[in-house]
């Protein structure tokens, strides 16, 4: 499996200007972006989802969560 590099809750929030997870969701889902939960609710997306919605790559289809 090909591990693919990670952008937390944290650094989403510092891209977005929002904190509160539901306010960084509503804002990636805007730019067609669908955050992966953690297990403790953290969201998180890949460096290839954020790519593939800014149009730099596309998303392979058999890309899996990297857990």
């Amino acid at each position: 499996m090909q591990h693919q590099q990670i952008i937390d809750q944290e650094q989403l929030a510092a891209l977005t200007g929002y904190e509160r997870a539901g306010d960084i969701e509503r804002v990636l889902r805007a730019q067609g972006v669908i955050p992966f939960y953690g297990r403790r609710g953290r969201l998180w997306i890949t460096v290839s989802q954020l790519e593939a919605a800014r149009g730099i790559a596309q998303v392979p289809a058999n890309e899996e969560a990297p857990f």
